[in-house]
């Protein structure tokens, strides 16, 4: 199916992959008449249309951008609750993660052992 070239009346043009012979417009809801046909269509290989391959990206995007965020509220909900800053990230069996506050002598530890490994052969070989 070849990509069309739309122009509407607002001025607005489209692209869309379509064997009808106008659309709605969405900058103004009139109607969008086929002014030419595109010779170059944006498919990928299998013929996967571009237009599908954004939506799915998108969708993907968002669920990502949502179990982040998800992660994000519950570190930050754990931090209120503990009154600490530092926290230890713990990932649960259901896929989430479980966030503990790490104690003010874990945290000295925790920096005296990264000298004593900065300073071994340890790291340097990573």
């Amino acid at each position: 199916m070849p990509m069309y070239n739309f122009k509407c009346a607002c001025g607005l043009r489209l692209e869309r992959l379509t064997t009808e012979t106008s659309i709605i417009c969405p900058n103004c809801s009139g109607v969008a008449q086929r002014d030419s046909v595109n010779l170059i269509s944006p498919v990928v290989a299998g013929g996967t249309p571009a237009e599908d391959i954004d939506k799915t990206v998108g969708r993907d995007a968002d669920k990502r951008w949502g179990k982040y965020n998800d992660r994000f509220l519950d570190k930050k909900k754990a931090r209120e609750d503990s009154g600490q800053h530092a926290m230890s990230a713990m990932p649960t069996p259901d896929g989430k993660v479980h966030y503990t506050p790490i104690s003010k002598e874990d945290i000295t530890q925790r920096k005296e052992l990264t000298k004593v490994l900065e300073g071994s052969k340890v790291l340097s070989d990573l």
